[in-house]
């Protein structure tokens, strides 16, 4: 794959997803000394789920870098697909890796309105997904049918990091990943940009332009929202209808239009965090991170401040 190749990349934003990777992306792509893929999550590394599959289509990826010192791309996936590591490490053993970890109970529910907000979950709680999970990780037929990522409809499981983090631990040297969260980059985003620059030896006094990227927002019906993508598109598109495909954007904008994001109820949040509890401790060992807050309750807000507030528990 890379006889011939002038360019492939040399570092990975690996995830974890909903965590600030697409922000992370869009701001190291502005460095004048970093280039990124023009296709965000090419997946190509993830043998259950590639986005880009033919060789040749992923090198075309990176040859507008030119000269530049850095060259990545950024793909979830790579950090929750069991094989993704070795994959990369026969690829290119010398990369290094940038790896933004959220709270997986924030996490985990932030996945689950992306996966329904997208027409791609059709079950209509978080909490009956939890409660199905265990009867889809052991379902072969809903792992390889399935019309997504399969590991995305693991919403606890795949934010059980340390076991991802050990995967990589057994093909790359410690000293080739840099830990950041969600929390950082939200509360500082300049302080982690300047870390990861000198993490990848670019100048570090680089100032990106800052927005929020990939912001999320609420949908109306979960199970409307499937029927349209996966149902009613594929059957105008077996029909040919002109500008079908357009109406069903329309249709699935409308379910989400005016939508707030839910917030997540107390006694899952409370029940997730107890069963996070082990596997964050295990990924401050691994990483050196102080996940500390995570695994402690979130203080009560009185109900008279509230008038007015974002809501602080939407993913």
């Amino acid at each position: 794959m890379t006889k011939g190749s002038p360019v492939k990349p040399n570092f990975f934003i690996l995830g974890a997803g909903k965590s600030g990777t697409t922000s992370l992306y869009v701001y190291l792509a502005q460095h004048p000394e970093i280039f990124m893929s023009f296709v965000k999550e090419p997946t190509f590394f993830c043998d259950c789920f590639q986005i880009v599959k033919n060789p040749a289509d992923y090198l075309a990826l990176f040859e507008g870098a030119g000269d530049r010192k850095r060259v990545g791309e950024a793909s979830h996936a790579y950090l929750t697909c069991p094989r993704s590591a070795a994959l990369l490490r026969a690829f290119t053993p010398d990369a290094k890796f940038v790896v933004i970890l959220r709270n997986p109970v924030d996490r985990a529910f932030s996945l689950y309105q992306h996966m329904t907000r997208m027409g791609d979950e059709w079950v209509g709680s978080f909490e009956e997904a939890l409660a199905i999970e265990e009867a889809r990780t052991l379902d072969s037929t809903f792992k390889f049918g399935n019309p997504q990522y399969f590991y995305n409809y693991l919403y606890f499981r795949s934010g059980l990091y340390s076991e991802q983090i050990e995967r990589y631990y057994q093909w790359f040297e410690r000293s080739r990943f840099l830990f950041v969260t969600f929390d950082e980059l939200k509360s500082d985003a300049l302080a982690v940009i300047g870390r990861v620059c000198e993490f990848l030896d670019v100048d570090p006094s680089f100032t990106p332009k800052i927005h929020v990227h990939n912001k999320g927002h609420g949908v109306r019906s979960p199970g409307w929202q499937f029927f349209l993508k996966h149902r009613l598109g594929p059957f105008l598109s077996r029909l040919y209808v002109p500008r079908g495909a357009a109406a069903v954007r329309r249709l699935m904008d409308w379910n989400c239009r005016g939508v707030a994001l839910p917030s997540m109820d107390s006694g899952t949040r409370d029940a997730l965090r107890s069963r996070y509890t082990e596997d964050i401790r295990k990924v401050e060992d691994l990483t050196g991170l102080d996940l500390s807050r995570w695994v402690q309750p979130r203080p009560a807000v009185p109900q008279a401040n509230l008038i007015g507030k974002p809501n602080r528990d939407a993913a």
